[in-house]
């Protein structure tokens, strides 16, 4: 009976680790969570959330026809940890069809009066797309 239970144990704790293998691995313009940051680095002056930061690369990115000032943050040993962007609000619909086409559907959807919500899962954390009034965030937010 005792080795029942221990059985019984391990397949409730293995399912959770094998649903998050299951997800997809992030990749956000061509750029993966966990890779060095690149050489020589690109210099723009950032405008992504938080602003101007040591460990953050800022770009003007282009996702299928949909421009972004996109932040990439990288941890103090030199890998790739957050992705977060920012666009106008117009962009929010071309913006969630894209990440759709290229993720999925999401997991998550919430709207009302003047904001959106939509969350995707993968295997190292989840994206995040909110529109609130005039702006459109996008931001990756590893797993604790």
């Amino acid at each position: 009976m005792r080795s029942l239970m221990m059985a019984a144990l391990i397949l409730l704790a293995a399912s959770p680790l094998h649903a998050q293998d299951a997800l997809p691995q992030f990749v956000f313009d061509g750029h993966h969570i966990g890779e060095a940051r690149p050489t020589p680095e690109p210099r723009e002056q950032c405008k992504g959330p938080g602003g101007e930061h040591p460990l953050m690369v800022c770009l003007r990115e282009n996702l299928d026809g949909v421009h972004l000032d996109a932040g990439y943050n990288y941890s103090s040993q030199g890998n790739l940890v957050g992705v977060g962007a920012l666009t106008d609000s117009s962009e929010f619909k071309p913006l969630l069809t894209a990440l759709t086409k290229r993720y999925g559907e999401p997991k998550a959807r919430r709207s009302g009066t003047g904001h959106d919500y939509v969350q995707w899962r993968f295997r190292e954390g989840k994206l995040h797309l909110t529109r609130t009034g005039d702006l459109v965030v996008l931001r990756f937010a590893p797993s604790a």
